[in-house]
């Protein structure tokens, strides 16, 4: 491989200026740092991070110790201590023991030779503090995951495995069981005795007969022996998922009829399998937890103190219903991404309750149409976006009440803050919160770090490349990146407006009012568009115009796809249709993608609720059903495969999060967020939706040269007026 002197010799300038380059520091020009990285390129440099440290005697690397990764647990333990590490450029190296001991002692002394950083250990040593108390490994931070080391002064991270067994006991409990057998792998691990422990508080006349320890995992046959003697169990309450998948075959072999329940621990993930009744552990967020905590001792040299994580929901098994019903309900919606996720899972839904569901999308241009142009409509479930919904609910939509006289107690579910803006109308509920979505500026993350651009974009205006805060900062990045106001940009355009749309149109539009402050009423108590902060969104609205494909983008998934595919650097989009940004195939790497608040932190709430309309005959099928696909069942499921839910155990899945990653800041970017209460806040009834697009319309003629810009706001003005009762 060339070294550092090759490459200045090849590029003509000089060794300090090339170790620069290579190592990101500030101080050379664009030039010679496109010239530097071309000719490094060119003869094949790499750099070697982890040879450089070792010269130095240290090391990014955390040694992490597992039994496996082929169990559900340790893997997602595994990717979640990967993700913070990642996030916070260390590496990892595994080391797999299968629980032997002389493999936990050969791991921890190729830890020491490695000069790991850290250790991260499931441990199966008896006497763990010997091996890792010891004079090499202490400067060492070390914390011990899952199971408890056998002195108290080690840290640990574990779950609450005692309070986990007295959940699955008090539902089997709950559910009739009389006579369960309790299967654990070895007790001498903390997690199996402590989960027994929790058992037998709920069940105390438990005897050795019900009680099956599986030491030796699957190279044994004793998942078969509960079902081979003359003991005939109801129910098996089990510490892992894996050994209820054995316990299960093992009870289809053998023939047992009638099949016995089985409750079962596992690990948190968006697809359960619902042949069991599940209570999930969430290791990915402990992996995750842990590794942030081990760090922040080698960095900051923060004291490691022990931790108890408790179990996620109980989800119990999914039943086939006898009841069939034959009128099926009728979902009118928008089409959306969540809308079509929800269509992959309803015939689920048909399975659990006999009730059949069809689903009638509508692109925007005509959905509306259909509401408003029918007396009655033909339909028994209605999905209004959240600009409609205020002005429409008490026409079309049933109140929940009159169908369930507690029906408040649905929003405890949510993520908080919701049922305002996507339930309630005048203090009366009508719906429930779907699709919700917020505005986010989604951005060339690989761009906005990479030192070429960084450095030209210093020259040319002598700030620094960051992420805008204000939409004036948005604007000057835009130009920056878009083609024909600077030849060499690697993208076409700095930004990516949707100009065929009225509607979204005046959301880009009222996302700068507000980022500016410009959000005033007048003395009516009516948004004030004739005010000068209104005017000068609308300035900077119409030269973001200007860095922009100038072709007619008629919807948010045209905005993303111009994104994704690499011809914008910085879109503002709703976070309902952001999943095409990891789904769609040729489309950037999620690395290249950096998120964040939109400029000025005052997004519009977007997406949808589900209500029951009004002239539907089958309303108490149809509120069953919005409480299905609004609920915590669904929620990962949903999200998972490229729709969103309001439910905040959603969120918790390291799974989703993974796959989406700006959804970790989706509910402080929803707080941040408004709709409802931009135009009024004096009770007046205004059909937001209708002046949006009258206001879109307005700048979209402004945009393409057909009115005076200066006529816009005022003729916005008079129509919020006249609009107004």
């Amino acid at each position: 491989m060339p070294t550092i002197k090759d490459i200045a010799k090849a590029a003509g300038v000089s060794h300090s200026t090339v170790s620069n380059v290579l190592n990101k520091k500030p101080g050379v020009s664009s030039e010679k740092i496109r010239l530097v990285q071309e000719t490094a390129r060119a003869m094949g440099y790499r750099i070697d991070e982890q040879a450089s440290l070792l010269r130095k005697g240290v090391t990014r690397t955390v040694a992490v110790i597992l039994p496996d990764i082929r169990s559900n647990s340790y893997c997602d333990l595994y990717v979640g201590i990967l993700k913070s590490l990642e996030s916070r450029c260390y590496s990892a190296r595994l080391y797999l023991t299968d629980n032997m001991p002389y493999r936990e002692k050969q791991a921890v002394d190729s830890a020491i030779a490695a000069k790991a950083c850290a250790i991260l250990a499931v441990t199966g040593l008896e006497y763990a503090a010997s091996y890792y108390q010891v004079p090499s490994l202490e400067q060492t931070p070390i914390l011990f995951l899952d199971r408890r080391p056998d002195a108290a002064s080690l840290a640990h991270y574990s779950f609450n495995y005692e309070e986990a067994g007295r959940i699955i006991a008090r539902h089997a409990r709950t559910h009739g069981c009389v006579n369960p057998c309790v299967v654990t792998g070895n007790q001498y691990y903390s997690p199996n005795e402590d989960f027994l422990n929790g058992i037998r508080q709920i069940y105390p006349d438990l005897n050795a007969d019900g009680i099956l320890e599986m030491k030796y995992g699957e190279h044994s046959i004793d998942a078969y022996l509960p079902f081979m003697g003359g003991d005939v169990f109801d129910s098996f309450l089990v510490q892992g998922v894996e050994i209820t998948e054995r316990l299960y075959n093992a009870c289809h072999t053998v023939g047992r009829e009638p099949d016995p329940a089985f409750y079962t621990l596992t690990s948190l993930r968006a697809m359960l399998d619902y042949r069991y009744h599940n209570l999930p552990l969430n290791y990915s967020s402990m992996g995750a937890e842990a590794a942030n905590a081990l760090l922040d001792s080698v960095e900051k040299k923060a004291d490691l103190t022990s931790r108890k994580f408790y179990p996620s929901q109980f989800y119990p098994k999914h039943r086939a219903s006898k009841k069939r019903v034959s009128v099926p309900l009728r979902l009118l919606t928008l089409a959306s991404p969540t809308s079509t996720a929800l269509e992959c899972l309803i015939p689920e839904f048909t399975r659990q309750t006999g009730i059949p569901v069809e689903v009638e999308s509508h692109p925007l241009n005509t959905f509306y149409d259909n509401i408003n142009t029918k007396e009655a409509l033909n339909c028994d479930i209605i999905r209004l976006d959240v600009s409609s919904f205020d002005y429409l609910a008490s026409s079309i939509l049933e109140p929940l009440n009159n169908l369930d006289s507690d029906a408040e107690k649905q929003i405890k579910r949510f993520i908080p803050g919701l049922a305002d803006n996507y339930g309630y109308v005048n203090g009366t509920l009508y719906a429930l919160p779907f699709d919700i979505s917020i505005q986010m500026l989604f951005y060339r993350k690989d761009l906005f770090e990479d030192p070429m651009q960084m450095r030209s974009y210093f020259e040319q205006t002598r700030h620094s490349l960051t992420v805008p805060e204000t939409f004036e900062e948005y604007n000057k990045i835009a130009r920056f990146f878009t083609r024909a106001y600077r030849p060499d940009s690697p993208t076409a355009y700095g930004s990516s407006i949707a100009l065929g749309t009225a509607s979204s149109t005046a959301s880009e539009y009222l996302v700068r009012l507000l980022g500016m402050g410009g959000d005033m009423l007048d003395e009516r108590g009516l948004l004030y568009l004739s005010a000068p902060k209104a005017q000068k969104a609308l300035k900077n609205y119409l030269e973001t115009a200007e860095y922009a494909d100038r072709a007619v983008i008629h919807n948010w998934n045209a905005v993303t796809e111009n994104f994704i595919h690499g011809e914008t650097a910085m879109a503002i989009l709703f976070t309902n249709h952001a999943s095409d940004i990891i789904r769609t195939q040729n489309a950037l790497s999620s690395n290249q993608v950096g998120f964040a608040p939109v400029p000025g932190a005052r997004p519009l709430h977007g997406g949808g609720t589900l209500g029951i309309y009004t002239g539907s005959s089958h309303k108490d099928n149809t509120y069953q059903f919005i409480q299905w696909a609004t609920g915590d069942e669904i929620a990962a499921r949903l999200m998972i495969i490229g729709g969103i839910s309001p439910c905040r155990s959603g969120y918790e899945h390291m799974e989703v999060l993974n796959a989406y990653p700006w959804l970790q800041d989706f509910e402080k970017n929803l707080q941040m967020g408004s709709r409802k209460r931009i135009y009024t806040n004096q009770g007046i009834r205004l059909d937001m939706r209708k002046f949006e697009v009258a206001l879109g319309q307005l700048v979209i003629d402004a945009a393409s040269k057909k009115r005076p810009a200066n006529e816009t706001l005022w003729r916005a003005q008079q129509l919020i007026e006249e609009m107004a009762p």
